[in-house]
């Protein structure tokens, strides 16, 4: 998000300070990360599928296996099967 809302990045960095890793933030569906980036941006400035994929390219897959346990098990199945 730093990459389009560099203005926001104190508040981004707040919610993920929060939490032990980034799976525990989407805890309740009126909290899940896209609502929590709507209250930041207003929905009429973030649309999930447009910024979503590019989050993930900024993040990049491997940090987010290092960081998401239940994501590493999934990619782990998929990998096994």
């Amino acid at each position: 998000m730093r990459r389009f809302f560099p203005d926001k990045k104190e508040e981004f960095l707040d919610i993920i300070l929060r939490f032990p890793n980034p799976e525990l933030i989407n805890d309740n569906p009126k909290t899940a990360p896209s609502k929590r980036i709507e209250s930041i941006l207003k929905p009429s400035k973030y649309s999930k599928p447009f910024h979503g994929i590019d989050i993930a390219e900024i993040i990049g897959i491997e940090k987010m296996i290092e960081k998401c346990p239940h994501f590493r098990e999934w990619i782990n199945k998929l990998k096994n099967s």
